[in-house]
């Protein structure tokens, strides 16, 4: 029973208030497995590189609402229907009241399923994608993307984890606008996973470059007809723009990819905190959630996802002044610590805020620099007293002990 007490006094109970923002986090290992057990002690969490207190933590008490997109273009049935042979298995992976729904999109986005928790439904509908959709159509991937964020902005429900996992070859016959999908994903908060398909009508240009820990595209699928290549198409940035909303991606063709994707967006943190005292409604804000020492050296190697921003809510107002936090820059009558003097008097778990580095998609997978796995610290890439911090774009952090 005293174990038991002091496990709840060091666990922070989940709570939702308007006042709050939720970041959710993925943890995983060097295997990409996730990674349970962590309490809200394990974390830090920083506003506009300045720490903040974790007010509520959930780890599995909250809902998931999983939509499924898929691409009905020429060439995509295969794919879609090894997800629908996956599916049931998958599922099983999500918890009850967990619910999910069906889209699919060729130049046109189109409901299948709306929200249901029945599983079996789900398994159902994915395999009727296979069996009635015709899958001759050309492709836009990003309005596809924006319309499902639509459509999970509109349906989903409150204090619920909300993901959108794409199955496409992210070869699109439009333009691409990443930043304008990203804004809407933001608007739903929702995470998005994608499950990548080789370039299935033979372009002669993959999804994206392959990198560590991210997909490897097989080879191009041998069974499509003559003339059905679409001329003048182009990645849409799926796999880039995941990793920008806070997800993953990976390949299709890997055995157990669906029903990763899915342990990957139920097993995640959620970790919630107040807006600074010295925040502005409208105002762009960026997020960094970081690994304890004690925490890093017990996971090494761990790897961190999150989205990296948040827009400060219409209807947030500032505490008064007596209320203003330590953690926001202190009250009003006592300025902000200097950064030496900040350090000085910093707890023994603290480590310095992640520094979040943008890069244009050119430059982060055209030409991606050092490969992580020579511990090669990039340009701007944060080096702690303990060991090195790598910080790409989205939120993506990886915590190696020195």
């Amino acid at each position: 029973p005293a174990a038991r007490a002091q496990q709840e006094q060091e666990t922070l109970v989940f709570r939702s208030e308007v006042s709050l923002v939720r970041v959710d986090v993925l943890v995983t290992g060097p295997d990409r497995r996730s990674i349970p057990g962590l309490t809200a002690r394990d974390f830090l969490l920083y506003d506009n590189q300045r720490e903040q207190s974790i007010r509520s933590f959930a780890a599995d008490e909250m809902y998931v609402d999983v939509l499924f997109l898929l691409d009905v273009s020429v060439s995509m049935k295969p794919h879609v229907a090894r997800i629908a042979r996956a599916s049931r298995a998958a599922l099983a992976t999500l918890a009850p009241g967990d619910r999910g729904a069906i889209m699919v999109f060729d130049r046109q986005t189109r409901v299948r399923l709306p929200w249901t928790d029945s599983l079996e439904e789900v398994a159902a509908g994915l395999q009727a994608v296979v069996d009635e959709e015709r899958f001759n159509g050309g492709t836009d991937i990003t309005r596809a993307l924006v319309d499902a964020a639509r459509y999970m902005r509109s349906s989903t429900r409150r204090d619920t984890r909300n993901a959108i996992v794409i199955l496409t070859d992210d070869q699109t016959e439009r333009d691409r606008n990443e930043q304008r999908v990203l804004r809407a994903l933001e608007e739903a908060d929702a995470v998005l996973s994608a499950l990548i398909a080789p370039d299935a009508l033979g372009t002669g240009r993959p999804a994206r470059r392959p990198g560590w820990g991210d997909i490897i595209l097989g080879p191009r699928y041998p069974g499509r007809t003559p003339g059905s290549v679409r001329p003048h198409t182009q990645s849409a940035g799926t796999a880039e723009i995941a990793r920008e909303s806070g997800g993953d991606s990976m390949s299709v063709e890997q055995a157990s990819a669906l029903q990763e994707t899915l342990a990957n967006l139920r097993q995640r943190y959620s970790l919630f905190f107040s807006v600074p005292a010295d925040a502005k409604v409208g105002q762009r804000r960026s997020i960094a959630v970081a690994l304890t020492r004690e925490a890093a050296r017990r996971y090494p190697g761990a790897q961190l996802k999150y989205r990296a921003q948040y827009l400060v809510p219409a209807d947030w107002t500032p505490p008064p002044p007596a209320e203003v936090s330590s953690a926001s820059g202190g009250s009003a009558d006592v300025p902000p610590a200097a950064p030496a003097e900040a350090e000085a008097n910093a707890p023994e778990t603290a480590t310095p805020a992640p520094q979040i580095r943008r890069r244009t998609s050119d430059e982060a997978y055209g030409a991606r620099g050092p490969d992580p796995r020579l511990g090669v610290p990039a340009p701007n890439d944060p080096v702690s007293a303990t060991g090195k911090s790598r910080q790409t774009s989205g939120g993506w952090r990886e915590a190696t002990e020195a």
